[in-house]
């Protein structure tokens, strides 16, 4: 790689930076490239990317990125930078769910509504249930609440009624 590929990488790096909703970084060390392909193709579907990069070229891309530059510490060894953006909770459920198949990739950390996060705060974001799942939870319990106070307005009704006779 010249000097020109490599300040491209780095400017197409740092924009990902600042346009992506959340970054994860993830250990890409002893896995397949047929696995990484597959990855990328489950988070393609998702909305995400994977990008891999000499980390020494990642830390330049950090520099001046806000959420980014808490990253650096974590800039060791061979590793993929996951960009989301679009639904950052289902791109970590696709890390999850691959790293659970792959044990050799990891969650190193992440940046996460402009927050630096570790590895625990990375698996509850991955555990949640989906956007869908969430809003039709909450539908059925505004429904219910609905449904008792109709419930209790036609039980009071009935005994009005009753009282008349």
């Amino acid at each position: 790689m010249n000097r020109e590929q490599k300040e491209l990488l780095v400017s197409v790096l740092k924009e990902d930076f600042k346009g992506c909703n959340a970054s994860f970084l993830v250990t890409l060390k002893g896995i397949p490239v047929s696995k990484i392909q597959e990855l990328r193709k489950g988070l393609k579907s998702n909305g995400g990317t994977l990008k891999v990069a000499k980390t020494r070229l990642m830390k330049i891309a950090v520099q001046g990125v806000p959420c980014a530059e808490g990253l650096t510490p974590f800039l060791k060894d061979q590793l993929g930078v996951v960009f989301s953006n679009s639904d950052s909770a289902s791109i970590a459920k696709v890390i999850y769910d691959f790293a659970k198949v792959n044990e050799k990739l990891g969650v190193i950390a992440g940046c996460f509504e402009s927050k630096v996060i570790n590895k625990e705060y990375f698996e509850l974001i991955a555990t949640l249930p989906s956007r869908d799942v969430l809003l039709s939870q909450l539908c059925g319990v505004l429904m219910a609440s609905v449904g008792n106070l109709a419930r209790a307005l036609s039980l009071v009704a009935d005994q009005k009624n009753e009282n008349k006779q």
